[in-house]
């Protein structure tokens, strides 16, 4: 069966004339960021005292250090690398 403009399920017409607004691409872009975004995270005392000692070891021995944080929304990862002071 050939496939044309009045095949069921098939719109050939305007398979090629496909466009979105500049605004409609604006508002995809701007959903698809908002989807990516996760909730703050909430540390306990513990997890607090756990950090407080990573960096404090970090420090003392030179060592680099990953750290991921939270900014607007969003996780963050960095590499901190501290020298002798």
């Amino acid at each position: 069966m050939k496939i044309n403009k009045l095949t069921p399920g098939k719109n050939l017409r305007w398979e090629s004339s496909r466009m979105m607004l500049p605004e409609h691409v604006q508002a995809l872009h701007d959903h698809e960021v908002e989807e990516e975004k996760v909730a703050k995270p909430v540390l306990d005392d513990q997890e607090i005292e756990t950090i407080d000692r990573l960096l404090r070891q970090s420090l003392e021995q030179s060592q680099p250090l990953n750290i991921e944080y939270y900014d607007q929304g969003f996780k963050k990862k960095t590499d901190w690398i501290r020298g002798p002071v």
